[in-house]
């Protein structure tokens, strides 16, 4: 039996104890694709060892379908699930010698030609129009221009633009918002492929991938803070500037600055 039927073999052992529907429906795909490989019929082995793995994902199947595809000539696919299939091993010989196998087959792999500038667009020279004769017009009477109402002191125009300030920070906390949700939402999947991938690993994921991920994981929560605090400003702001007489408006100033635990606000008022 070949080394590709050994490795598969090692890992179907213990799912085979568990008598699962499934993992006994992938045994006899598996038990079919090992029968053609031995008989040199590779491309009905590789669709038998495709359908153990939907079945039951088992990694070492990779090693299979690699083996399968290096005889059928699919050097580039056969290398890039020995990739796969390296990703899901410990660190070990085992390891090292699937590296050395996609590795001799990634030396095979023919250069990628490199792209072709393109063409530089010829500009098209466009037929100049001949002008045409303008009909004689009759002279219009002039009309008066009618004065224009002034706005009066104190009107809805002048309102709506008194809380300018109100208006900047409902803008902040919706920017500060949905720069907040972006970072969680990245941070949230990085999180899921760092478990799903090296988290699942003995060894465990580099510190740096983790800095990075708390990194912006705290960068989230001082946009959520900064978003608050803004939404704060903007509700006070909103009573603040409607105050006032009409000799002397009141001024406010309010700002909006990052803490290390979320964010500061501050508002100075004069009546």
């Amino acid at each position: 039996m070949t080394r590709a039927m050994v490795l598969t073999i090692a890992l179907l052992l213990p799912l085979a104890a568990a008598a699962k529907p499934q993992v006994e429906k992938a045994k006899i795909h598996y038990q079919a694709g090992s029968s053609f490989y031995d008989k040199g019929m590779y491309d009905a082995a590789l669709e038998q060892f495709e359908k153990a793995y939907g079945v039951a994902p088992t990694p070492a199947l990779l090693y299979n379908m690699a083996m399968c595809h290096e005889k059928l000539g699919n050097l580039r696919k056969a290398a890039e699930l020995l990739r796969k299939f390296e990703i899901s091993l410990p660190f070990n010989k085992q390891r090292e010698e699937v590296a050395r196998k996609a590795k001799e087959l990634e030396a095979k792999l023919p250069a990628k030609p490199a792209p072709r500038p393109a063409p530089k667009p010829q500009p098209q020279l466009q037929p100049q129009p001949q002008p045409k004769p303008q009909p004689q017009l009759q002279p219009q009477p002039q009309l008066q221009p009618q004065p224009q109402p002034q706005p009066d002191p104190g009107s809805d125009g002048e309102a709506r633009s008194g809380r300018l300030w109100t208006w900047v920070a409902a803008g902040a906390a919706g920017a500060f918002g949905v720069a907040a949700l972006g970072l969680g939402v990245s941070v949230n999947m990085d999180h899921a492929d760092l478990a799903d991938s090296c988290g699942k690993t003995p060894q465990g994921c580099p510190d740096d991938e983790i800095d990075s991920v708390g990194a912006r994981a705290l960068a989230t929560d001082v946009m959520i803070g900064l978003a608050a605090g803004a939404a704060v400003a903007a509700v006070v702001l909103f009573f603040v500037e409607g105050g006032g007489d009409d000799d002397e408006p009141a001024s406010t100033t309010a700002w909006v600055s990052p803490t290390p635990n979320g964010g500061a606000l501050g508002i100075s008022t004069r009546f």
